[in-house]
């Protein structure tokens, strides 16, 4: 889905019409940003600015901000574009430690010019990120690194947790809420404080952008086994070929779906990555076993307490909206299996 559609049907949601226009701003922002010398850097800098994505992280933030009435200024809009710049460069160096061919339908960095411009890219974008808080405030400037510190410890943890037969499900959830919830509670955060909204409110908007990254990994990692790259606009199967052992795999080894399926997955997590063919009988066999609704109920309990989270606010239709929004995510993301659970 792209920016523009995805920000008009937030905008929608939650009663704030002119967002398609702000993530526009946001784009805009980025753009004159880019300021590499080398024309090399600067055009592979703005194709992945250009490469697609919904923008989501800023449109929480600005919902964030606007869901009590705020005005969108361009302090806002600076903050939504350092926030996207970490995405942006995350999502660069992604694809070229699992080197993807292609996200969201267009080919990647790292296709395109090497894994070297890819990592350069990548981290340049990142420092852009950094420049851009600055310019917002202290706080926003010290948040920013944050997040990105955050997710490197994340990305390391996961990597020393790969093909590891005896990863818990906790170690699990830390790696997701450092990867990916604690950006999303990161970029919510930005936004109740730049908005001037208390301590205590800045907190729960705070946890409602951790319980909603909690449902994002969630359901990410379940289309991972049960949709398709053409559909997704990236690479499925490749956690459990490349021995990255999510929440389906670890209910299923725990026995959750009973004993026999736990013996089988056992075999599974041999230390070996997994061909195609082997990522897609296992994709089967965990739908077929409950382990995949069972991951599916739990992203529920996180929509539920990512609801619960703004418990307090107004009664008005963006604090409505973004109350159902993880749970609405989570039903129209799931149109996307084509292994159904």
């Amino acid at each position: 889905m792209k920016s523009a559609e995805f920000a008009h049907e937030m905008g929608e949601r939650l009663g704030i019409h002119e967002m398609a226009e702000h993530i526009e701003s946001v784009e805009r922002s980025m753009e004159v940003t880019v300021s590499a010398e080398s024309k090399g850097l600067r055009d592979a800098t703005l194709e992945a600015i250009h490469s697609g994505g919904r923008r989501l992280r800023p449109n929480l933030l600005i919902a964030s901000a606007a869901c009590q009435g705020y005005r969108i200024d361009e302090k806002i809009i600076d903050a939504a574009a350092a926030v996207e710049f970490v995405q942006i460069a995350s999502l660069v160096i992604d694809d070229a430690m699992d080197r993807a061919k292609t996200r969201h339908g267009v080919e990647t960095i790292y296709s395109r010019h090497g894994v070297i411009a890819a990592f350069t890219t990548g981290g340049s974008i990142q420092n852009l990120a950094s420049v851009k808080a600055t310019r917002v405030n202290q706080e926003v400037a010290a948040i920013v690194p944050d997040i990105i510190d955050i997710m490197y410890d994340g990305q390391f943890l996961e990597e020393e947790q790969k093909y590891n037969p005896r990863r818990s499900v906790e170690a699990y959830e830390t790696v997701t809420d450092k990867k990916t919830a604690g950006f999303m509670a990161g970029s919510c955060e930005i936004g109740g404080q730049l908005a001037g909204m208390p301590p205590e409110e800045v907190n729960q908007l705070k946890s409602f952008g951790m319980s909603f990254g909690r449902v994002y990994q969630g359901v990410d990692d379940i289309l991972n086994f049960t949709s398709t790259e053409e559909l997704m606009g990236k690479p499925v199967g490749n956690d459990i070929m490349n021995g990255v052992y999510t929440l389906p795999v670890l209910l299923a080894r725990d026995g959750k779906a009973g004993k026999s399926i736990a013996a089988k997955t056992n075999l599974w997590l041999d230390g070996r990555p997994k061909t195609a063919t082997e990522a897609n009988e296992i994709a089967r066999t965990l739908v077929d076993c409950g382990a995949i609704a069972m991951a599916i109920d739990a992203a529920k309990q996180h929509a539920a307490a990512a609801a619960e989270s703004l418990k307090g606010f107004p009664d008005n239709k963006a604090v409505r909206g973004l109350m159902r929004l993880p749970g609405d995510f989570i039903q129209e993301m799931l149109e996307k299996q084509v292994i159904a659970a």
